[in-house]
């Protein structure tokens, strides 16, 4: 009888324990839905828009997935690879924490992302007769660092410093198949900036 009414004195420990920090991730407020342009520089300079959903949890942490398009030109004269046009789906997921600054209206954040690129090949600018640049899908690794400044009660604006590594694979190939230029990683950096609604 003791050991059942321990069981039950533990389950309910747990149940508000569980209670109080869905408690605590509703008061951290709602989802929040955003457009972000973005300006991203490897190579050559990028852009891009998309779509982020950002979940607030416990303590200040956060889950977040995105959707981007990017439009850029990469290349690499080091391997003879000319510029090539480039237009790419990205679909991230990223963990964070925010913190709020002594000003009610703004907070600080930082996170972590992991997404997959698809890319797409346009004009291809080699001087080298029936060459091919061929591309594959990339993985981005992604460390973020950003403000936010609230609006009003539902809106804010957020700017983010970006830093990322790409892992590629770009290829340029002759008529007769063999490989002219390859490139396998790059860095990236650059900024967004983001209007958020938190419903």
């Amino acid at each position: 009888m003791a050991m059942s009414r321990n069981h039950c004195l533990l389950s309910r420990s747990v149940l508000a324990a569980v209670l109080a920090a869905s408690g605590q991730s509703l008061a951290a407020g709602g989802a929040e839905l955003g457009v972000r342009v973005s300006a991203l520089h490897a190579a050559t300079h990028s852009q891009g828009i998309g779509l982020i959903v950002r979940w607030p949890m416990s303590q200040g942490y956060f889950a977040m997935a995105s959707l981007d398009r990017q439009h850029y030109e990469r290349g690499d004269s080091a391997l003879s690879m000319p510029p090539a046009e480039l237009r790419s789906t990205v679909v991230g997921a990223a963990f964070g924490r925010e913190q709020r600054s002594n000003s009610l209206l703004q907070s600080w954040f930082w996170s972590w992302g992991l997404s997959a690129g698809f890319p797409t090949t346009g004009r291809n600018e080699s001087a080298i007769a029936d060459s091919l640049f061929t591309t594959a899908t990339e993985i981005h690794l992604t460390a973020s660092l950003g403000v936010s400044t609230k609006l009003s009660d539902n809106w804010t604006l957020t700017g983010t410093a970006r830093l990322e590594r790409h892992f590629v694979e770009w290829r340029l190939t002759a008529a007769d198949g063999s490989l002219l230029g390859r490139k396998e990683a790059l860095t990236a950096s650059g900024l967004s900036l983001a209007v958020n609604y938190k419903f």
